[in-house]
């Protein structure tokens, strides 16, 4: 069994065996990639490339949803004109005034159980998540601490990007929060990982506008 059974990209720009064009059986993933997209027009042009590519015959699934620490229902502000609409936020003020699309808020465990029914193959394996990349214009900080959970699923590694003009807090505390829960953390650069988490935090990681953030659990 792969160690490796379920990748979950947040603000990402079948069922069982089935059998492909040429009739012959398609194998049963054992890894699933899982995007959750709430832009409606996002999620149509990651529909495209999945059909483009060939995705779907790999252990593909996208959700148009947003990804948060409870469910529910939100409005998600987008900017249409946008090729890509890579700021669109449920997190709006209410001076914005961009067009607001209603949309389904999802948690992990939820994202989790959609991938367990899309691909049965995965058993037991499929309750894990290898690998959390998260882009979600602000929400990172309730999704994150969600890990800490009771009945949160198991993750592995985790990415995310710390935006210091959309976060509601600073990054020092949800490092200290992730290192409580048994992550350490590095400072992605295009070089090396610089230590960021226990005694290597230093409050000039704070300093930049954006930067991405790669954490890992032991065990």
């Amino acid at each position: 069994k792969t160690q490796a059974p379920c990748v979950i990209c947040a603000g990402a720009s079948a069922s069982g065996a089935g059998f492909g064009a040429d009739g012959v059986e398609a194998a049963v993933p054992t890894v699933a990639v899982v995007s959750v997209e709430p832009s409606l027009s996002n999620y149509a042009l990651l529909l495209r490339h999945a059909a483009e590519n060939g995705w779907h015959d790999e252990g593909f699934l996208p959700l148009q949803a947003a990804l948060g620490a409870e469910r529910g229902q939100a409005e998600l502000a987008v900017t249409g004109d946008f090729a890509i609409d890579e700021v669109a936020t449920l997190l709006w003020k209410e001076t914005d005034n961009r067009e607001k699309q209603p949309v389904e808020v999802i948690t992990l465990r939820d994202v989790v159980a959609e991938a367990q029914r899309a691909f049965p193959g995965l058993g037991g394996f499929g309750r894990r998540i290898f690998l959390l990349k998260l882009d979600i214009e602000g929400l990172e900080p309730a999704v994150l601490r969600s890990l800490a959970a009771p009945g949160s699923p198991e993750v592995k590694f985790v990415s995310f990007e710390y935006a210091s003009n959309v976060w509601q807090e600073g990054l020092a505390q949800i490092i200290q929060d992730l290192y409580a829960a048994g992550y350490f953390c590095f400072l992605m650069t295009s070089e090396q990982l610089f230590p960021v988490s226990g005694p290597f935090w230093s409050n000039l990681y704070e300093m930049p506008m954006w930067s991405n953030i790669f954490c890992g659990r032991e065990g």
